[in-house]
């Protein structure tokens, strides 16, 4: 009910964490993330989340250890967003922005339309505000914002989502894909920017929270 009481003009983000018990995640997923306009979360969180909201695993393709590695495919991480947003339902709000970070990449995905009667929240310039939350890995990682490039290493240098193909380089450094039904209040859109990984971290407390912050003031 406190979430209630907040305006919906006022953006509510949960950044979730690592949770051994799946009852009470299931109530996040069922309580807290149907009142919250986005959502931050990591490799491991995204899968205890995906497996306690009712995702299947499998023996081959997508396991909890592809789900949860270091650097886990990008169509494994589309497929677990794309469930989250079908069996999280709208109460006092509409979750409206997932914001899943990595050792390697960071994605942003959103709505493409959010429907009513909750929130009508629009998300703008989501590049810039994975791009901001990829530099804030590297700096906050290296604790330095004066970074060469013996500094850091690029770990992902390409992606195949939805049989696509992606290279991503220097002059073309971000995908972009949509997926979901045929209405266009089913439908997600996916950005992707690679991290420029610290080759020698001293400092990583609090990065993830740091990661959403500073792409989340981009985009409020």
């Amino acid at each position: 009910k406190s979430f209630e009481k907040i305006p919906l003009e006022t953006i509510i983000h949960y950044e979730h964490a690592s949770i051994g018990d799946e009852s009470l995640i299931k109530d996040i997923g069922k309580i807290v993330l149907s009142r919250v306009d986005s959502l931050g979360l990591n490799e491991q969180e995204i899968a205890t989340l995906y497996s306690a909201l009712g995702g299947k695993f499998d023996d081959t393709r997508m396991t909890q250890m592809k789900l949860s590695a270091t650097i886990p495919d990008p169509q494994l991480i589309s497929e677990a967003i794309e469930h989250i947003y079908k069996v999280v339902k709208p109460a006092s709000r509409t979750l409206s922005r997932i914001h899943f970070h990595c050792f390697g990449y960071h994605i942003i995905a959103q709505r493409s339309i959010i429907p009513t009667p909750t929130n009508l929240r629009k998300w703008d310039s989501t590049k810039e505000a994975a791009a901001s939350g990829s530099v804030m890995a590297s700096e906050r990682a290296c604790n330095s914002t004066q970074l060469g490039l013996g500094d850091v290493e690029q770990q992902l240098t390409s992606i195949v989502v939805n049989g696509k193909h992606t290279k991503l380089s220097p002059e073309n450094p971000i995908a972009v894909w949509t997926t979901g039904g045929e209405k266009p209040t089913e439908q997600i859109d996916f950005v992707l920017v690679p991290v420029l990984a610290c080759a020698v971290p001293v400092q990583t407390v609090g990065l993830g929270d740091a990661i959403s912050a500073a792409a989340l003031a981009y985009q409020i």
